[in-house]
């Protein structure tokens, strides 16, 4: 009787509930905070530049895209960004890092799955947590990565709390030839899985802490 009793004490402890679950924080670039396209010449409000080549602080900005980038198709729910707000303008030759803060509190790091696509002026590679992913289009000789997109899926790599994204663009790499020439990025993210930390029901609590108490008053008899 007593190990029937325990076995079901501890079943009830067990029983939890999955709630939310949601990244909120993951936004595509050129978007406000209800994840519509922004116009151009707009404050991009998610992203930020975190390194450039000529170590000078700037504000992302909504761009109207090069004629030689892949265009903004109608009904678009991301758009293109950069530094200056102006997609021609000729800007040093180097790493150029956008990023994006992700904040995966109460999220079972587990069940997160992050899939995407991107385009760059040049080539760019996916940082999470300051680690190299596997997902780069910097050694592509072929096809130029501002016109064709590159997808991405991310499953591993992240941490409790605030994780960082990183697309590191290789501007005027040297496949591409030398020199000061415009640069941008536009992230799209097209699915996201995720699931809550599970915790344990209400109701559930305190069916478990009126059976340790009657517990302990069967064995005081």
């Amino acid at each position: 009787m007593k190990r029937i009793f325990t076995a079901g004490l501890l079943a009830t402890v067990a029983s939890t509930v999955f709630a939310g679950g949601v990244i909120d924080q993951l936004y595509n670039t050129g978007v406000d905070n209800n994840k519509e396209l922004l116009d151009d010449g707009k404050t991009e409000p998610h992203w930020t530049l975190v390194s450039a080549p000529d170590n000078n602080t700037y504000t992302l900005q909504t761009i109207a895209p090069h004629s030689a980038w892949a265009p903004e198709e109608t009904g678009a729910v991301s758009g293109w960004i950069n530094p200056t707000g102006y997609a021609y303008s000729s800007l040093d030759t180097g790493k150029w890092t956008y990023e994006l803060k992700i904040n995966l509190t109460g999220i079972q790091l587990d069940t997160v799955k992050i899939a995407g696509k991107w385009l760059s002026d040049n080539g760019a590679k996916i940082l999470l947590n300051g680690n190299e992913t596997v997902f780069s289009n910097q050694s592509s000789q072929t096809s130029a990565p501002f016109t064709q997109w590159t997808e991405f899926i991310l499953k591993t790599g992240f941490v409790a709390g605030v994780n960082s994204l990183r697309f590191e663009v290789a501007n005027g790499a040297g496949w591409y030839g030398g020199g000061a020439n415009p640069t941008g990025l536009r992230v799209q993210f097209d699915s996201v899985n995720s699931a809550s930390v599970p915790v344990p029901e209400p109701f559930t609590i305190g069916l478990a802490i009126a059976g340790v108490a009657l517990a302990a008053r069967k064995r005081r008899k």
